[in-house]
């Protein structure tokens, strides 16, 4: 039996969301697959105590590099069958290289995760769903001052954005909202790098928005054994220094985790719609 059939449950959710996929949308989906791991030059860009980047959209532009996080998560190749991650564990290290995060599944047929920390224990679960409407749902599995502080407060996080989309928004308990979403950065030394960056929409209006961390992935940050052109690889986390005052650090993690998870089923679609001749090699 094949690893592909093994998973066949996961894999059978997968298939039938790709299934229901518009033209559009797979063109949309064709697009975003391409350009998950389309990484330019190698060097990483050069920060100063405070680092100020030009941005489209109206960004607030100032970004003071705080701590740094690791995420050791190797991806997934071009080439294999379309089955779901065999990383049932990702560690996420602190610069000194102490574990500061892991996130487990409990089976690699199931997407769901739970974000734990060897001090505080399970800080947050994500349950992956399939199907139009059916969003992941995150919930913090302790209180917070994003979500209210009491055992009794709705702690779960609204996820919007299909998974075919390379920008993905939440909303916090509190009523905060933020957006992940692929950029370009411009540097010094040739090249142009691509950033996963977390946003905090401050001002829906006026598109008024502030960066609050950022996951670099050049050749000196991604994991050990990874590639550039791997979907869902890992990388440096950066988070802004006063990231705290805005969104739980554990929720920041949680939430880059699902990006990558999404690349990674932006891939296998791909690989499920070779197989079956959608589109071509």
């Amino acid at each position: 039996m094949t690893a592909y059939a093994m998973d066949s449950r996961e894999s059978a959710d997968l298939q039938t969301e790709v299934n229901q996929l518009s033209e559009k949308e797979v063109e949309i989906l064709k697009s975003s697959a391409a350009s998950d791991t389309d990484v330019e030059g190698e060097a990483p860009p050069t920060y100063l105590e405070s680092t100020t980047i030009t941005l489209p959209r109206g960004i607030n532009q100032a970004f003071t590099p705080g701590r740094s996080l690791y995420i050791n998560s190797r991806g997934i190749g071009v080439i294999r069958f379309p089955t779901p991650s065999s990383e049932l564990e990702i560690a996420i290290h602190n610069q000194d290289g102490s574990l500061a995060y892991v996130s487990t599944r409990d089976k690699r047929c199931s997407g769901d995760a739970v974000l734990s920390s060897p001090k505080l224990g399970n800080l947050l679960s994500t349950t992956y769903f399939f199907g139009p409407g059916r969003h992941p749902v995150l919930r913090q599995l302790y209180p917070t001052p994003f979500n209210g502080d009491s055992p009794d407060t709705n702690k779960d996080i609204t996820v919007a954005g299909k998974f075919i989309s390379q920008s993905t928004d939440f909303e916090m308990p509190d009523g905060s909202k933020f957006e992940w979403r692929y950029v370009r950065l411009g540097y010094d030394g040739g090249g142009r790098s691509k950033l996963l960056v977390l946003e905090k929409i401050e001002c829906e209006g006026d598109g008024s928005r502030k960066r609050v961390a950022q996951l670099l992935r050049t050749k000196e940050t991604i994991p050990q054994g990874s590639s550039k052109h791997r979907a869902g690889c890992g990388g440096e986390l950066v988070l802004e220094q006063d990231a705290h005052l805005d969104i739980d650090e554990a929720v920041i993690v949680g939430t880059c985790l699902l990006m990558l998870k999404r690349e990674v089923d932006r891939r296998r679609a791909i690989q499920m719609m070779v197989m079956t001749g959608v589109v071509a090699s």
